[in-house]
């Protein structure tokens, strides 16, 4: 499985207090230099200011950051919805793509994201 979970090492007091506030929507242009900690980004394309951004927490920086978490549980989806699935689409799949849906694993606490209301 090639899901992970990274633990939040960014210190809040940092990104708050950074000059200009950085927001990760107005970056356009972001740079990482290797052995470094601080991250290098402009606000437009065509502007030549570049800003810096300490955002690691002082423990971080210290020890480093923690290794990624792997997710070693699938989301998967309902019996129901896959049996559906099965019954309703496969005969109209080329055999090489049945596999996905023959394997896919079930959750019975799924929720399905299309019915779900985002705010």
């Amino acid at each position: 499985m090639d899901k992970c979970q990274f633990e939040d090492s960014s210190s809040t007091y940092k990104l708050q207090n950074s000059s200009p506030r950085a927001y990760f929507c107005d970056m356009r242009e972001v740079t990482f230099l290797r052995g470094t900690h601080i991250i290098y980004y402009k606000t437009a394309f065509h502007n030549e200011e570049e800003y810096s951004l300490d955002f690691l927490r002082l423990k971080n920086i210290k020890s480093g950051i923690p290794p990624q978490n792997q997710k070693n549980r699938y989301r998967g989806i309902t019996q129901e919805r896959k049996t559906a699935i099965i019954q309703k689409l496969t005969p109209l799949m080329p055999d090489n793509r049945k596999w996905f849906w023959y394997n896919l694993p079930t959750d019975k606490n799924s929720v399905d994201l299309t019915q779900v209301d985002e705010d």
